[in-house]
């Protein structure tokens, strides 16, 4: 036992004699407080405590604020000098001074890279930062975007214009004692427009302009993001008045952002920005745009506040008229047709962005070019650009038999014929059998809702809405019978259940049920079941399950009575695969008629009889 003691110390005795040759090769601006810690062996501890020592922390050895050595620490030096067993450790022969033949590049299996720049962040902790210049986010070069080439969202360019207005005539905006705002938040979804307002804002500016991504700012290492931040406000104050731009600045901003756990670089770095927005020392002159796609409550509060981001411009989805401008302006850039009508792809293209719209008009002309066109017409718009961006290309690979063509054929026939014949219901856009990608989607009727839909729904439109998407269904129990009807309808059952709990649930749109709301923005339901008690859902599930049958019911009948245009459209689609909204109403209008002389050839004949 006497052995392992005299053991254990002489380890002890060595570890210290170590930990000292490595405090004087300690960096001078790291050596402030010099009372190392030390950490002993398990049965090196065991061996040195006695029944008297307090506070030892199971044999760890905690640094003290003063420089005296007190406690199991004193204790251990006072016990080691007095050891008889000679310290034949030397620390400082423990440093390696030749050079060694490995290097970081010879390493593999691990990111040797991230090692050797955690060394020189050891050597030089300012080199992280150093290679973030904030005079060179200023936008010297012209971006060759006006505000007169951003259209469609002509209530957020307005509120850019004023801010340039602020800054060419401070003092004209001012006289009265009023401040400048100090930032402007972009909100909007992406491909609306918040990256190319801010083109235009650097093009017509009077003052300089620095522009940046919030990603920019994050780091591995805490404090380099914060830096950064410093930097590029330090570079904005010497140029004032002047705008900084910042991309994204979710990526810095979100609302965990300075509570969640392993984020304390992010927390930092969001800390400076709140700074220098509005802090003690006040930045007038400096005004700061962001932009992001998320919500605004997914921001931080304290960061969107009044006196940071005083003014939050929310860009919209373009209506109809912005469509048709911003169609106009990108459809100058190619060789178009004179006869294409853009207001009626404007009126189809409902919840298009800025950046879908641009996209529509480069597949169109595409697709033209393809064809071996000499311009770009309303048909190359609809057929090519739209349905690839609605519906995806034209799957080549799925082979469908000739039953299976058939069964969707008179199941999307069955939704157009529904459409048409229900008053309230959206006007049919286009039906098509060309499966979609990857052959989840053998095929798809489209709607054009109307411009009033995006705001809210109508009681008539939701039932109107159930009754065509339970017409595919209906279809195919009226033409194969009861028990050929196929799983086609998964997706149309999905929405109808959804849309009806919803019209239930959330709207109170039921008298069964009453005007209450069990909505729960939290629930990707839509209405929180779980919370209910038992009485209420089991009557929101069966006025869900009359409303489903109610429509199923209506759209069984409308087929029936109209069931040789159904005919009629399946074979055409058949043969066809795509058919507009106006050649599906011209052909049942036309079937209409046709089927009125037939009756009328026939009563005579009858009556001769």
């Amino acid at each position: 036992m006497k052995m392992i003691q005299k053991v254990s110390t002489m380890a002890c005795c060595r570890l210290l004699a170590l930990h000292k040759a490595a405090a004087t090769h300690r960096p001078a601006e790291n050596a402030v407080n010099k009372e190392e810690a030390s950490f002993i062996a398990p049965a090196a501890a065991a061996a040195a405590a006695d029944t008297t020592t307090r506070g030892a922390g199971g044999g760890v050895l905690t640094s003290r604020p003063d420089r005296r050595r007190s406690g199991f620490a004193g204790k251990l030096t006072k016990q080691l000098s007095r050891t008889f067993f000679p310290c034949d450790c030397d620390g400082s022969k423990k440093e390696v001074k030749n050079p060694t033949s490995t290097k970081f590049k010879d390493v593999t299996g691990i990111d040797g890279a991230k090692a050797e720049d955690i060394v020189q962040h050891l050597q030089d902790p300012q080199h992280l930062a150093c290679d973030f210049d904030g005079s060179k986010k200023e936008v010297k070069n012209s971006t060759r975007t006006k505000f007169s080439d951003v259209k469609g969202i002509d209530g957020a360019k307005a509120e850019l214009e004023d801010i340039l207005h602020y800054l060419r005539d401070r003092g004209h905006f001012t006289r009265l004692g009023g401040k400048l705002p100090r930032g402007v938040l972009l909100l909007g979804a992406p491909g609306t427009g918040k990256t190319m307002l801010a083109r235009a804002m650097a093009e017509e500016a009077s003052v300089p302009f620095f522009a940046c991504s919030g990603s920019e700012f994050n780091d591995d290492y805490v404090f380099v993001g914060a830096k950064r931040v410093r930097a590029l406000f330090a570079a904005a104050k010497k140029r004032s008045p002047c705008i900084v731009f910042i991309d994204e600045i979710d990526a810095i901003a979100g609302s965990g952002s300075r509570c969640s756990y392993g984020s304390e670089s992010q927390m930092h770095t969001l800390n400076q920005l709140l700074v220098e927005l509005d802090g003690f020392e006040q930045n007038d002159g400096v005004i700061v745009v962001a932009a992001t796609n998320i919500p605004e409550s997914s921001l931080d509060k304290a960061l969107v506040r009044s006196g940071r981001f005083d003014r939050h411009v929310q860009i919209p989805y373009p209506n109809a008229k912005g469509r048709r401008q911003i169609l106009e302006a990108h459809m100058s850039k190619v060789l178009k047709a004179k006869d294409v009508d853009l207001q009626t792809i404007a009126k189809e293209t409902s919840g298009f962005t800025g950046a879908d719209l641009a996209n529509l008009v480069n597949e169109a002309a595409l697709k033209a070019a393809k064809d071996g066109a000499e311009a770009v017409t309303t048909q190359h718009l609809e057929y090519a650009a739209m349905k690839r961006i609605i519906m995806g290309s034209k799957n080549k690979t799925v082979a469908m038999p000739e039953s299976c063509r058939k069964m969707v054929a008179y199941h999307e026939g069955g939704h157009a014929v529904v459409a048409i014949h229900t008053d309230s219901a959206a006007p049919v856009e286009k039906a098509t059998i060309v499966p979609g990608p990857g052959g989840d989607n053998l095929g798809m009727v489209t709607q054009l809702p109307e411009e009033d839909d995006k705001f809210f729904f109508s009681k008539e439109k939701i039932l109107a809405q159930l009754d065509v998407l339970m017409g595919g269904r209906a279809a195919e129990e009226v033409i194969f019978g009861e028990s050929k009807v196929s799983s086609l309808a998964l997706s149309d059952l999905r929405k109808a259940t959804k849309l009806a709990t919803e019209m239930v649930a959330r709207y109170g749109m039921s008298k069964r049920v009453g005007p209450v709301s069990y909505d729960n923005d939290d629930d990707d339901d839509g209405w929180n079941a779980k919370t209910m008690i038992w009485q209420p859902k089991y009557l929101v599930n069966e006025e869900v399950r009359e409303l489903l049958g109610k429509a199923y019911n209506n759209a069984k009948t409308i087929l029936t009575a109209h069931s040789r245009e159904l005919h009629a459209l399946a074979n055409v689609l058949l043969k066809d695969q795509t058919l507009t909204g106006d050649q599906i109403t011209a052909l049942l209008k036309h079937e209409t008629l046709a089927g009125g002389q037939a009756a009328k050839q026939v009563l005579p004949a009858e009556s001769a009889k």
